[in-house]
């Protein structure tokens, strides 16, 4: 790449919220924006053979920057707003709601490629908290949808991008017990369907890298000693099956992670351990979507969780 870019980004936006009751508060926001980019890049013959020779494949297929240039002129503003209401429906426990209406521009590289379709979003919640000495919880039921969703390709040597959409409802949810003084239990987890949708060709299938169920378990313990305190805490985790292209030939298969450590407060001094993933557990975030398709072969580009590993801090605070 030979690219020279100027961005400017303008934007007013007002936010208030009101007491309607004691019991009611709504809140509103609006924001209005322009951004503006200027650019000059040099364009790229794909395909190359540096040397004419098909054998040496280290230098075949090759992109080159060829000498001519174009340039970019964008100029879009854009508004965004939100609503949301709380309801205390007694002093622990509370009902709320919230509608959200947004966008995203392109960013220099979109521009670069020739995308210059903003991206819309509309999200919806509505939701559910309590909280007590001994227990609290947090529930969302969400639905959002995404249009103008740009996603990369590399097709025979070209780079394409392909615009679809997506939407998804889901739920999410926290709950915490205190059973007693010092310890803690919290379960954490989000449970979602989110799917392309429009005139995409993978509409209806999953969106990558995005499993329909997530799991947290946290236990922590704090315990008072004579010379200070300190905090043994661990965290459970499982991550479902997933795709890791919009094809959904890509799978990814669920995995569980186990991680634990301590933390100790003697006088100014803070000794902390930390083991991550302590069961050598294998897992995939993502894989290459890129590629159209399954990946093939005994070797295959993706990105694994880290193995076993052990972290020490020491510090003193003055």
């Amino acid at each position: 790449m030979n690219a020279a870019y100027n961005g400017r980004n303008i934007a007013a936006y007002f936010a208030d919220e009101w007491q309607i009751t004691p019991d009611l508060r709504i809140d509103a926001g609006f924001r209005v924006e322009n951004q503006n980019v200027d650019a000059t890049l040099e364009n790229v013959d794909f395909g190359v053979d540096l040397d004419g020779d098909p054998n040496t494949l280290f230098n075949n297929n090759a992109a080159i920057l060829n000498g001519s240039f174009r340039t970019i002129d964008f100029d879009e503003t854009e508004t965004s707003w939100t609503v949301g209401a709380n309801y205390n429906l007694t002093q622990d426990m509370s009902v709320f709601a919230r509608i959200n209406n947004g966008q995203k521009f392109p960013q220099f590289d979109n521009l670069r490629d020739g995308v210059d379709n903003i991206q819309k979003i509309d999200q919806y919640e509505l939701g559910f908290k309590a909280s007590t000495d001994m227990v609290s919880v947090f529930a969302t039921l969400f639905y959002n949808d995404f249009t103008g969703l740009p996603d990369q390709r590399f097709i025979d040597g070209e780079n394409v991008i392909i615009i679809s959409g997506s939407n998804a409802i889901g739920v999410e949810g926290e709950f915490v017990v205190r059973p007693f003084d010092g310890l803690s239990l919290a379960l954490t987890g989000t449970w979602q369907d989110a799917d392309f949708d429009g005139n995409s060709s993978n509409a209806g299938n999953r969106v990558q890298r995005q499993p329909k169920l997530q799991l947290r378990f946290t236990p922590t313990y704090d315990i008072e000693l004579p010379w200070g305190y300190a905090t043994l805490y661990g965290t459970f985790t499982h991550v479902g099956d997933r795709f890791s292209d919009p094809e959904n030939q890509q799978v990814l298969d669920s995995y569980q992670k186990l991680d634990a450590g301590i933390m100790m407060d003697v006088d100014n001094w803070t000794f902390q351990v930390t083991a991550d993933n302590l069961t050598d557990s294998h897992g995939l975030t993502e894989g290459n979507p890129r590629v159209l398709g399954a990946q093939t072969g005994t070797a295959i580009f993706a990105r694994p969780i880290l193995g076993r590993s052990f972290r020490f801090s020491l510090s003193y605070n003055f």
